[in-house]
């Protein structure tokens, strides 16, 4: 990759729990059809993937119990439950 490349980018996130929770959460989103997929531009439901990506989401949560510090065990509560809601609709 060019540093050009690079720079439109911007720089990679630190490894932190947080970008972790964000990155599963704007996956989920994709699967969800509430953002545009990069490449063909069109917003698609996965219905499956969205799920997998909530539970891989609810799994964090309960493994990261009790080593989450407050803002990233709201950040994790805020995503699951607007996900979940999301979920839902999208399933209906």
């Amino acid at each position: 990759m060019s540093n050009d490349a690079a720079l439109q980018r911007g720089p990679i996130p630190p490894p932190t729990l947080s970008t972790l929770l964000t990155t599963l959460g704007t996956q989920t989103l994709l699967m969800l059809g509430q953002i545009e997929h990069p490449i063909t531009k069109k917003k698609e439901v996965d219905g499956e993937q969205a799920r997998h990506f909530i539970d891989l989401l609810s799994m964090l949560e309960e493994k990261t119990a009790g080593n989450r510090n407050p803002d990233e065990s709201h950040l994790l509560e805020r995503l699951l439950s607007d996900l979940r809601m999301m979920y839902v609709q999208v399933k209906k």
